[in-house]
């Protein structure tokens, strides 16, 4: 048994670097996208439409409900109680997730083009449209949603991020266009970068677009100035890249068979590799929430523990298992012994700084017997101290301060 794991871990660590697969669900159709709210992922799944998924325990996701929309699911967002599907052959729809176990469509509204990429800011939803540009829908009522407005972008619009009073999309072989959007009605061009391949999405933090280029990596573009935005690093990744996330100063990119990259970007001008995770399948869409990303990676979706590099929050520590008493002849001494519950549900280390062991002659007055630190899970009892027919009560707790 311990042979058998110690070779398995082995030939994990060949493929991945700081970062660990949790728990994977298939999904039946073909995973584009995902997007993360509370305990649910919500992937965009191709032919089989939105996938809500229950990963209160990472290690163990499960499908909690569906809903099939009639086109094909390439792109997803989440706001609030409703679900915005990109829905290509049938635009924008609507669904609401108030109950995770049965979505259901609140409305949707069919975009000229081949929906792609969406994203939600305020009562508005940014529809890469893809030959039909940058789509903006009204969304104050759900259930029917109406287009605002448009901006024909010269390329074909696949990815989108809204910051501010700006959109920023990914516009395939015509790289980056940034777009005002001060005016939803009447959305226009501010400014663009051309990069050097096919820009397939892009995720926006602080004064930097990060923009994956297909076969061109990463590529970080200033936008202090929306006019003349400009580049001012990049990082070729070794694959295709698909999908971009950022989160503090990393972002996380879906880079097809080469799985999920996770590059350092604290010095914008240069990015540079610092974990990695060779996912099985074709990684083509990526979210993050908090220590751990989300991958779409094809035929499947993915949950990996990036602790690395966004430390969890620390997990409360469980009481002992298996507390057990016993005489020791020789030296007229009770042993005192527990085993440490030391992993969560997730299989993420929990941390203990010190137990407290505790006795009394009844559950309700117990008085401390001793402070053990780990790895200590030990406490001796001299028997001799006791009255005959003496009867005590004992509890361990595990404390992390």
């Amino acid at each position: 048994m311990l042979l058998l794991l110690s070779s398995a871990i082995s030939a994990f660590a060949q493929d991945s670097l700081h970062v660990r697969q949790l728990g994977i669900y298939g999904p039946p159709g073909f995973a584009w996208a995902v997007a993360v709210s509370g305990n649910y992922a919500y992937v965009a799944d191709n032919q089989s439409g939105l996938r809500v998924v229950d990963i209160t325990n990472p290690s163990s996701p499960v499908e909690a409900g569906f809903y099939d929309t009639p086109g094909y699911a390439q792109g997803v967002a989440v706001s609030g109680n409703y679900a915005y599907v990109a829905d290509g052959g049938s635009g924008l729809r609507v669904v609401n997730i108030t109950n995770p176990s049965s979505p259901v469509e609140a409305g949707f509204y069919d975009t000229p083009g081949d929906a792609y990429g969406v994203a939600v800011s305020g009562n508005y939803a940014y529809v890469a449209d893809n030959q039909s540009g940058l789509r903006v829908v009204n969304i104050t009522n759900p259930s029917s949603p109406v287009e605002a407005g448009f901006y024909s972008t010269p390329g074909w619009a696949i990815g989108v991020a809204v910051s501010g009073n700006y959109a920023y999309v990914a516009d395939d072989y015509m790289g980056l266009r940034v777009v005002n959007i001060t005016n939803p009605s009447s959305p226009v061009s501010a400014g663009f970068y051309d990069t050097p391949g096919h820009a397939v999405d892009v995720a926006v933090s602080g004064n930097y677009a990060y923009v994956v280029d297909y076969n061109y990596g990463l590529r970080v573009v200033n936008i202090t100035n929306p006019a003349a935005p400009w580049e001012v690093g990049f990082y070729d990744t070794p694959g295709w890249a698909e999908g971009v996330a950022v989160s503090g100063n990393y972002a996380y990119v879906a880079d097809g068979y080469r799985g999920l990259r996770v590059v350092n970007i604290t010095n914008p001008s240069s990015p540079v590799e610092v974990g990695f995770c060779n996912t099985p399948g074709y990684a083509w869409g990526v979210a993050v929430d908090g220590c751990r990303a989300y991958v779409a990676n094809e035929v499947y979706l993915g949950i990996y523990d990036i602790s690395y590099f966004a430390p969890c929050p620390a997990t409360k520590p469980q009481r002992p298992d298996s507390l057990i008493i016993q005489y020791l002849p020789e030296t007229q001494d009770f042993l005192l012994d527990w085993v440490p519950v030391l992993q969560d549900t997730a299989g993420l280390p929990i941390e203990v700084d010190y137990y407290v062991v505790l006795r009394g002659n009844s559950t309700d007055v117990l008085d401390s017997l001793g402070v053990p630190v780990p790895p200590d899970t030990t406490v001796f009892i001299d028997s001799t101290a006791f009255d005959a027919g003496a009867r005590f009560f004992y509890q361990v707790k595990a404390v992390k301060n």
